[in-house]
């Protein structure tokens, strides 16, 4: 890990953040060739993403040009 790592700071908000919200979840980090990757495992991890959607949703309907980008979770249709 490098001074300029991220990774344990983004983990700890990710943790505040889903105990926050009431969100029972494992913040688990999985070291890649290309970099971190940080998941949410856990039954209600799903919430987040409908939060997203529902975002993106009322953006679309609005007739908004601008995604909302608050969250930073990726649309379904962007995972991999």
């Amino acid at each position: 890990m490098t001074d300029n790592d991220v990774t344990p700071r983004i983990v700890e908000f990710l943790e505040r953040f889903t105990a926050a919200m009431g969100i029972a979840g494992k913040v688990k980090v999985e070291q890649r060739v290309e970099g971190p990757r940080i998941n949410l495992d856990g039954e209600e991890a799903e919430r987040i993403l409908k939060i997203d959607s529902i975002e993106r949703t009322t953006a679309r309907l609005s007739g908004s040009d601008d995604e909302p980008s608050s969250s930073g979770v990726p649309a379904n249709d962007e995972f991999p």
